[in-house]
């Protein structure tokens, strides 16, 4: 009997009024694989993400996990089984940052009812301990660095305690330090618990070097779905961005991306 995809959209159009987003896209990601999602601004990315978290339905075509159509999934159901780390906070919270990351237990938690129990305090202390963020624990989240906040949204998801894990752009506008932190932290989550990764990126050079596999959009559409070295050549990326790259393999056999600028004067 062959396993279904962990996550897999089959078919999927997207339109916002009449102007397509996304066109005919199909993605189908194993359990277990941690996948990068890349393409220029305005190829449909975020809308992707929009669809797989269940908060837009396509026009067309259907997106499941693991078999299961997710708009036939109860919202708290989809939420036992699908975290997403938006880029930034939607909005600005005074609450501890504590607080912030027990709200990942919300889908547990019965009707009506929010009440953490010892299952879900634990939850909550390992998220926090895995981020590497307990000490901030008691601060208040609008009081942290946007690196420190970044962590605390990826804590909230590991509370959640879901077997799939969607990132926004995790590592935007971070320094060097927190993005190094936030990449250790995915990797520990994804070699210790097998957790299926989706992660949207404009840094080609960093997913290129974390991530198993790469789907390239553009225009709303897959133009290319395969490994790094597969995807990232000067020729397929210069004509997607429209702007020339080139090229630079690393002594660890992985790919640098870098814009083909033109020479300059520092006299």
């Amino acid at each position: 009997m062959t396993t279904a995809p962990h996550l897999a959209c089959h078919g999927v159009d997207f339109a916002h009024g009449p102007t397509p987003v996304l066109q005919g896209v199909e993605v189908e990601i194993p359990r277990g694989e941690w996948v990068g999602l890349i393409g220029p601004n305005g190829a449909g990315k975020s809308t992707l993400l929009n669809l797989l978290v269940g908060w837009w339905r396509p026009q067309r075509g259907e997106i499941r996990i693991a078999g299961d159509p997710v708009h036939r999934l109860a919202p708290g159901a989809l939420a036992r089984r699908l975290a997403m780390v938006p880029q930034a906070a939607p909005l600005v919270f005074g609450h501890r940052v504590a607080d912030v990351v027990a709200m990942g237990r919300h889908p547990h938690q019965g009707a009506l009812q929010w009440t953490l129990g010892p299952e879900d305090r634990e939850r909550v202390a390992l998220a926090l301990e895995r981020a590497d963020i307990t000490a901030l624990a008691p601060r208040r989240f609008n009081e942290l660095s946007g690196g420190e906040r970044q962590l605390v949204l990826i804590a909230r998801a590991l509370a959640q305690s879901t077997e799939i894990l969607l990132l926004d752009e995790p590592t935007a506008s971070l320094d060097l330090h927190h993005q190094a932190q936030i990449i250790e932290v995915l990797a520990r989550l994804h070699r210790e618990e097998g957790t299926t990764i989706l992660w949207v990126a404009h840094d080609l050079n960093l997913v290129g070097r974390v991530c198993q596999r790469l789907v390239l959009l553009a225009k709303g559409c897959v133009v290319a779905d395969s490994s790094p070295e597969e995807i990232l050549t000067a020729e397929r990326l210069s004509q997607v961005y429209e702007t020339p790259v080139t090229i630079e393999v690393t002594r660890d056999g992985s790919r640098r991306v870098e814009i083909a600028l033109p020479e300059t004067s520092h006299a």
